[in-house]
């Protein structure tokens, strides 16, 4: 997705869900300096049934450039980013 998108998903089941994300730092010179981080958000109830209703959630991303670890978002690998 691309800056100012949106996209809408459905959740066909109630459970605890939770966002992956990927934020790549462009090298203009040398693609293969370009620097990944795929991070995993906390998780987020979602109810979806008709006895207790259906959950209406609207996440927004911000992106800030900084040294330091967002404390909200652990670092995980490629691999479980791409799982």
């Amino acid at each position: 997705m691309g800056p100012k998108s949106s996209q809408i998903i459905y959740f066909d089941e109630s459970d605890l869900y939770f966002a992956k994300t990927q934020a790549v730092l462009i090298n203009k010179d040398d693609s293969s300096l370009n620097d990944t981080l795929d991070s995993k958000g906390n998780p987020f109830q979602v109810i979806s049934d008709k006895r207790r209703g259906f959950s209406n959630i609207i996440i927004e991303f911000k992106v800030k450039e900084s040294r330091k670890p967002d404390k909200d978002a652990m670092p995980i690998t490629r691999k479980e980013y791409e799982n």
